[in-house]
């Protein structure tokens, strides 16, 4: 067998070492493209995670907008229905009072037709005034209340002034007889109140009403400061 040649040695030890590095490179850089395959897989893991993030945290804000809008709405209808009963009350209880000195039973009680004809009128301002202030909280009640809350509040005001009307024109004499139409618009504001802010219970007896019963032209008179000389 013919001894190899130097360079044939040489040439032998060149195609091994060649391909060892080869199948060491092949092997580096496949691991280095898995490697880096890996990366990039993580870094787009970690973008779509904090865009997950992000989306959620926008979400959670506009619900807890959305649920404070509607805690803050319902706080101003609550708040402008409280003030328009009150203020429904007040103007119901000043017609009241203008029934009782409109009445017979009230004219019999002042010194004379001049003094009752200035009772009256002093009464007839009062319940102008208080029907004037039930009517300016009418307006927040217009701007965030439904519609049929709406028109029932208005029509109390329109069912007052009425009433002062026949009053004064002598088309009723006394609270009773236009208290009717009045009364019901009141029980009607209380249940379409507590429907708007939705509370349930019993229906409520408007507070004038109640005092309606139990109040007599002679106290009402005495009120006045103008007890008829005996």
């Amino acid at each position: 067998m013919p001894i190899p040649t130097l360079s044939q040695v040489w040439f032998w030890a060149f195609t091994v070492i060649c391909a060892g590095a080869g199948a060491f490179i092949g092997a580096y850089l496949k691991e280095k493209a898995k490697n880096f395959a890996t990366r990039e897989d993580f870094e787009g893991l970690k973008k779509q995670t904090q865009e997950l993030t992000n989306a959620t945290k926008e979400i959670e804000a506009k619900i807890e907008d959305q649920v404070w809008n509607r805690q803050r709405q319902w706080e101003m209808k609550r708040d402008a229905l409280v003030k328009g009963i009150q203020a429904l009350e007040r103007a119901d209880e000043a017609l009241m009072n203008l029934g009782t000195a409109s009445s017979p039973e009230g004219r019999e009680l002042m010194a004379g037709e001049a003094e009752w004809q200035v009772l009256k009128a002093e009464r007839a301002a009062a319940c102008n005034e208080a029907i004037n202030g039930f009517d300016h909280e009418r307006i927040l009640i217009d701007l965030v209340c439904g519609t049929q809350c709406r028109e029932i509040f208005r029509g109390a005001s329109k069912a007052i002034r009425a009433g002062v009307t026949d009053l004064l024109r002598g088309k009723a004499n006394s609270y009773g007889e236009v208290t009717p139409e009045v009364h019901r618009y009141l029980v009607t504001a209380y249940r379409v109140a507590r429907e708007e802010v939705g509370v349930d219970g019993e229906p409520i007896t408007p507070q004038s009403s109640e005092a309606s019963a139990a109040s007599t032209p002679v106290t009402q008179a005495t009120e006045s400061g103008r007890p008829k000389n005996r």
